[in-house]
């Protein structure tokens, strides 16, 4: 008889199907799964806009320089200005660049930790068993 399996050749098949999703289908959605979430992080913190405004002004606030005459007074106090509006827009977009880091360095290893235990897990849970059973 074709495609009538014995006993032991079910739970083979069994074995081999669960064996394949738990080493390789699985394993695979968890890394596409930190791609998916470090893609929405990189999106939310947008890495590559902080840094195209880098030493733009904090908030755009800007003071006009003078059109008339000459005040070197008036024209150097703006300059400062611009340069203190510049300064606090660098520290606070380097700032947010930080905190996006931490927390794409946190997914990743708590992801990496989650493969890792998935991966151990059909040796670790034995061990735990049999260290359960030396206690009691």
């Amino acid at each position: 008889m074709q495609g009538v399996l014995t006993p032991s050749e079910h739970r083979l098949s069994v074995l081999r199907v669960l064996f394949v999703w738990y080493f390789i289908k699985r394993p695979l959605l968890i890394v596409r799964s930190y791609q998916n979430y470090a893609a929405v992080f990189a999106e939310s913190f947008s890495f590559v806009f902080l840094l195209r405004t880098l030493i733009a002004p904090w908030k755009n606030i800007t003071d006009a320089y003078p059109k008339r005459g000459f005040d070197l007074n008036l024209m150097l106090q703006t300059m400062m200005f611009n340069v203190i509006t510049r300064a606090i827009g660098c520290v606070v977009r380097v700032g947010a660049i930080f905190c996006g880091l931490v927390v794409q360095a946190a997914l990743f290893a708590g992801f990496c930790s989650y493969l890792v235990l998935w991966l151990l897990f059909p040796l670790l849970l034995p061990l735990g068993v049999l260290t359960l059973l030396q206690i009691i």
